[in-house]
């Protein structure tokens, strides 16, 4: 029967040995570490450490005498007590793993929300081109035809005011103050903001349309390819 005992203390988060000292206390009555350690079977270095555990959880009570001993709480009374804190702690625990796992999707729903735009306006195309350049905080990288660039030219000598670094590519020189330029021939063009917004320039018929995106991975591809443009040998 003892042996049982012990197997669903252990299902109640006791170790072996605390549930072996505890039982020897209900059995014996109270009982100095030492003596408690002979009759349990549980070494004597290890006594102490399991005490105070047992009391922590109130399953045994201290007698401050000489020497020292331990008695055993009412199992009526100190299991149904340390059950409910149990419960408690548990309640306490999915709670607070719900909203942490809320957050958590709520975050990876945010990011997989991100956007893909289809443009056709040309107005639209250069108010949201200028708008982006305006957030800008660190770099521009913008490729395009010089009339576009030279439409931005105030925007984008702002931004080099603020020091935002400015990286253009055109088949002419659109003379932007403080602005590093290639002349380089595009079909089309774009515009990457900071490495987390793109603007995609592309040709139909005589006008553009634009496909803007902050989705990170749409956002590295046209980086890596804006940046190989940058460094192409086109001597």
């Amino acid at each position: 029967m003892e042996e049982e005992i012990v197997k669903l203390l252990q299902k109640l988060g006791f170790s072996k040995n605390e549930a072996l000292v505890y039982i020897t206390l209900l059995k014996y009555g109270p009982l100095n570490a030492r003596t408690l350690s002979d009759l349990s079977g549980v070494p004597y270095s290890k006594v102490y450490s399991i005490l105070e555990s047992l009391s922590d959880r109130g399953f045994i009570t201290i007698i401050e005498a000489r020497p020292r001993t331990y008695m055993a709480v009412d199992p009526q009374e100190a299991i149904p007590v340390y059950v409910n804190s149990l419960v408690e702690n548990i309640k306490n625990t999915e709670k607070k793993l719900l909203e942490l796992v809320k957050k958590a999707f709520a975050r990876k729903a945010k990011v997989e929300e991100r956007r893909v735009i289809l443009i056709r306006d040309p107005s639209l195309i250069a108010s949201k081109v200028a708008e982006a350049i305006r957030n800008a905080r660190k770099y521009v990288k913008l490729s395009g035809p010089n009339r576009l660039i030279s439409r931005l030219k105030e925007e984008l000598e702002e931004a080099v005011k603020r020091g935002v670094k400015i990286y253009i590519l055109s088949p002419e020189d659109p003379k932007i103050e403080g602005a590093s330029r290639k002349r380089l021939n595009s079909m089309g063009g774009g515009i990457i903001i900071d490495g987390r917004e793109v603007i995609i320039l592309l040709k139909e018929g005589d006008s553009f349309i634009a496909l803007y995106s902050d989705h990170p991975s749409l956002t590295i591809v046209a980086e890596t390819y804006y940046d190989s443009l940058r460094t192409q040998d086109t001597s």
